[in-house]
């Protein structure tokens, strides 16, 4: 009896002292960063579902971006450390590197103000991370994605089609520091981040919990359209391998094609440069394995193959071409390991400077690939442009066969711009390297040497994607010996 009495009596004591039993609730190694500007109405809500978290997070600190509104007060009173920006931050990227500084646990998850999540959410994406790869942990998200159907992305395998993974994600520290926190875009910094870090090699993994996003008059509305630009520049900072094959008897002047790269407006910290060499020539062997030792690329790849593609007179011989061809391709698809491949042949030349960099404003979720406009050896008739278009015979076998001429029967093409076409060459194409890795090249006959590129644009628009043409990103074709030199 007495006993009981004492038992009691501490339980009154522990209460008083600790009326939300803190010091007694099992922490599991979290920390949750709240960022937030005059988002007071919904702060309470979302600190609440933190705390409600069992396990709780060992660390809980809400960020303020300079409010005017009750935000601090209604964070002080929740007991949460409160770190103030007394000057507006540039954007929420800063806000939430200031926050990963002033915590210390392994992982870290940030939330906005008005977010709330649900039950267990926390101990569920923790659980994630049992395997040292995994460098993010995110939910499925009911109400994520312009193009996406809820909950898609078991691995995000088209996490550099649109972002597939919640901003309100599990994060192992590590790895945000590794790739130097958040980035300094305005949107899309989520996906951003995410990129970086997969591009390290970090695994990610969905956990088996909803998030439902929390969406009111505050939210931004700004359609995606009127954010494409922010997507393209995304996408301009991802790692590309610049591809270009160079054939026999074609007397490439180095000069000229290595400055048309160092002009291309290229980030050359994200660059692979791949050279695969078909020149059979010790001097061009020599230039391009000279170029490649001293070029300022992230990596570079040098391939030798005497594999027969190229011609001394530029005049593709079509009995041999869709064989060399679909050989070539197939050898240098087993190299590519960045999301985004450039391919450039050792013929063609744009007119103005950072072409690679403008192809990416014909980039959306829903495009395969970009190209420039070039005019293909064909079609140059006495300053007249010839327009050819593909056509199945009715033998099987892919040709060609004129649809008209510009000036004249046909407009002309536009001046600049990006428009959706049919298909083209692989002269100056800007393409996303999943759409090569899964494409059979197929050899065809020696009448359908054109079927190659058919084949390909085909594959694309089957897969969903279109392929765009940027008029603007005018190359020439060289088509004579005497062009090079």
């Amino acid at each position: 009896m007495e006993a009981d009495w004492t038992n009691m009596m501490m339980d009154k004591v522990i209460r008083h002292l600790d009326p939300d039993g803190a010091s007694q609730k099992e922490t599991i190694p979290v920390a949750v960063i709240i960022s937030g500007r005059n988002y007071g109405q919904f702060l309470g809500d979302c600190i609440e579902s933190v705390k409600r978290q069992t396990p709780a997070p060992a660390e809980i600190v809400y960020m303020d971006n300079a409010s005017e509104d009750d935000s601090i007060a209604i964070a002080r009173a929740k007991g949460l450390p409160v770190c103030v920006i007394s000057t507006q931050a540039r954007n929420i990227c800063a806000l939430r590197n200031r926050g990963l500084l002033r915590t210390t646990q392994p992982f870290v998850m940030f939330l906005d103000a008005d977010d709330v999540i649900p039950k267990g959410y926390v101990k569920t994406l923790y659980d994630g991370m049992s395997d040292r790869r995994v460098g993010i942990v995110y939910p499925k998200h009911v109400s994520f994605g312009l193009y996406r159907s809820p909950g898609w992305g078991a691995d995000a395998p088209g996490i550099y089609e649109e972002n597939s993974i919640a901003g309100q994600s599990l994060v192992r520290r590590r790895a945000v520091e590794q790739v130097g926190g958040w980035g300094n875009m305005p949107v899309f910094q989520d996906w951003e981040l995410w990129l970086r870090v997969i591009e390290q090699g970090w695994v990610i993994k969905q956990a088996p919990i909803d998030y439902e996003h929390r969406t009111h008059a505050s939210s931004k509305t700004a359609s995606f359209n009127n954010r494409m630009p922010w997507y393209q520049e995304v996408l301009r900072r991802r790692p590309v391998t610049v591809f270009t094959p160079f054939g026999p008897g074609r007397p490439i002047t180095g000069k000229r094609y290595f400055e048309m790269l160092e002009n291309l407006g290229l980030n050359w910290d994200v660059t692979t440069l791949f050279f695969y060499d078909n020149s059979r020539s010790a001097k061009t062997a020599d230039m391009l394995k000279g170029y490649l030792k001293d070029c300022p690329a992230r990596s570079t790849i040098y391939h030798r193959d005497d594999v027969l593609v190229g011609y001394s007179n530029l005049i593709d011989r079509v009995e041999v071409m869709p064989e060399r061809m679909a050989e070539m391709w197939t050898e240098a698809t087993k190299r590519f390991s960045t999301p985004f491949v450039m391919s450039i042949e050792d013929d063609n030349e744009p007119y103005k400077p950072n072409g690679y960099s403008r192809l990416f404003e014909g980039m959306a979720p829903d495009v395969g690939a970009v190209c420039g406009m070039y005019y293909s050896r064909p079609i140059v008739d006495h300053n007249r442009l010839l327009a050819l278009e593909w056509y199945h015979r009715n033998d099987g076998a892919t040709s060609l066969r004129e649809i008209g001429r510009y000036p004249g029967d046909l407009p002309h093409p536009p001046s600049d711009g990006c428009t959706d076409i049919g298909a083209t060459g692989v002269g100056f194409v800007l393409l996303r390297t999943e759409l090569l890795k899964n494409f059979d090249y197929p050899v065809g006959t020696a009448n359908s040497w054109c079927g190659q590129d058919f084949g390909l644009w085909r594959h694309v628009r089957d897969r969903g994607k279109r392929l765009m043409c940027h008029w603007g990103v005018k190359t020439k074709h060289y088509h004579t010996p005497t062009d090079y030199v």
